[in-house]
């Protein structure tokens, strides 16, 4: 059994993933959609920061000033997330693009079958509904 160290060693770079690629239609689908959902996030998590920070009158109050610091933290949580801003969206994408790939391939395994009669569930239904009839109307049956 192989077993790991015990400390980190801080001498050494740190292990970095490789940014993702998207190569077809339907990944570069989903990264936008994990890049999308990542920046969602990032302005939840500001959102509830801000939260926090006590609210003074030194400049006033002003109502308009929330709405357009709500819309720039959502902007700059955006603009993080297409920039691998915590990795999330990577790492999201990495998990459902596996999912992906499977469903592509049933579907490819799916259209062959349709292809050829043999391998379709419906022919293989009608094969087995036709056995059932033969052996009722064979000379074996009695009435």
């Amino acid at each position: 059994m192989k077993v790991g160290p015990a400390f980190v060693n801080l001498n050494e770079p740190p292990k970095v993933q490789k940014p993702v690629e998207a190569k077809t239609l339907e990944q570069k689908k989903l990264l936008k959609a994990c890049r999308d959902f990542e920046g969602i996030m990032l302005a939840q998590i500001m959102k509830g920061l801000r939260a926090t920070v006590p609210k003074t009158d030194l400049f006033g109050s002003n109502k308009d000033e929330e709405t357009w610091r709500d819309m720039l933290d959502s902007e700059v949580c955006k603009l993080a997330s297409r920039q691998n801003g915590l990795g999330l969206s990577d790492q999201l994408y990495r998990q459902l693009s596996k999912i992906l790939e499977r469903q592509s391939r049933s579907e490819k395994t799916s259209e062959k079958s349709s292809e050829n009669p043999d391998f379709s569930l419906n022919s293989r239904t009608e094969q087995s509904n036709s056995k059932l009839n033969r052996t009722k109307d064979g000379p074996d049956v009695k009435e």
